[in-house]
């Protein structure tokens, strides 16, 4: 056979060296009674980030799913990924609908990644059913679960939290905490290490934090310019920081423990502590003419004449 000499497509060579051949075909039945068949794949370490990324309703925060919070996962997908990413392939990359931890874990440890995709067209109805069938890890955070009600409620505005409890199988006051703890801002959310663990408590504070803000005129850049995160700080020692550089909860001030100067036996003696400019001193079972002869020197000195 002669050759033609013609050079392949750059995008094509590509996709071919970093993309292996389907491995093996997986059919789905789905939600609406369609059978879809899905390809398993594997996407080479330096392609995944390029190649994949979270399905437009995929659950997950992508920008929640920190290094910190993804350790246990990273040091077991750098090992061995036990299951593969589901993901729909639009446009030539491949859009997660459930695996998005797997994805991001496998990008920090910088290992390939298994995919399972479909080639077709699907429905919201589709993928949403499919990606709450599938979903094997770790259960969804209070704020992408409010995310999603915030969609539901963008899709139909007449739709009332209760409704929304009813659909989701969560409680009213769920729905209503969690709307509020996707209307937290990122940047602030970003300043946790584990963002997905923030608690209902810890968010509830966050909202106190953003009103007195408001109430005093303070920028998150402000806020932002006033406070230092070190690596491996809690998420409640974050919340008081964040609580501190807006002023709602003031720093606390160390206090000086009380100095014995004078212990004349068990029961008997005399402490002082001291803070900023005010001294205190304290007297067990001092006499009346002890008293007497303290307060007398003590007005001496305070007024110059000893």
């Amino acid at each position: 056979m002669q050759n033609s000499g013609k050079r392949r497509p750059i995008g094509r060579s590509v996709d071919l060296e970093v993309v292996s051949p389907p491995l093996g075909e997986v059919v789905y039945v789905l939600s609406s009674g369609r059978k879809v068949s899905f390809f398993r794949i594997h996407i080479e370490a330096e392609q995944v980030e390029a190649l994949t990324y979270p399905h437009e309703m995929n659950k997950r925060i992508a920008e929640d799913l920190t290094r910190p919070s993804l350790e246990l996962l990273i040091s077991s997908i750098s090992i061995q990924q036990y299951q593969p990413v589901i993901a729909q392939k639009i446009e030539g990359k491949y859009a997660a609908m459930d695996g998005s931890r797997r994805r991001q874990s496998a990008i920090f440890a910088g290992v390939g990644l298994d995919v399972l995709y479909c080639d077709e067209e699907l429905t919201k109805a589709e993928v949403k059913s499919l990606s709450k069938e599938l979903q094997s890890a770790k259960e969804h955070s209070i704020r992408e679960n409010g995310r999603e009600f915030c969609s539901l409620i963008n899709d139909n505005p007449d739709l009332s939290q209760e409704q929304i409890a009813e659909m989701t199988g969560f409680s009213q006051g769920y729905v209503s905490v969690a709307l509020k703890a996707w209307e937290i801002p990122q940047s602030l959310v970003d300043l946790y290490e584990h963002p997905g663990d923030i608690t209902k408590a810890q968010f509830k504070e966050l909202e106190k934090v953003l009103k007195h803000m408001q109430s005093v005129d303070m920028s998150l850049e402000e806020l932002f310019s006033s406070i230092e995160i070190k690596p491996s700080t809690s998420n409640e020692e974050v919340t008081n920081f964040i609580k501190e550089a807006s002023g709602l909860l003031k720093a606390k001030v160390p206090t000086e423990r009380p100095v014995k100067f004078l212990d004349v036996s068990a029961k008997k003696w005399a402490n002082s502590k001291r803070v900023k400019d005010k001294t205190t001193i304290t007297l067990n079972r001092a006499t009346d003419a002890e008293y007497s002869l303290i307060e007398a020197y003590i007005k001496k000195v305070m007024s110059g004449e000893a």
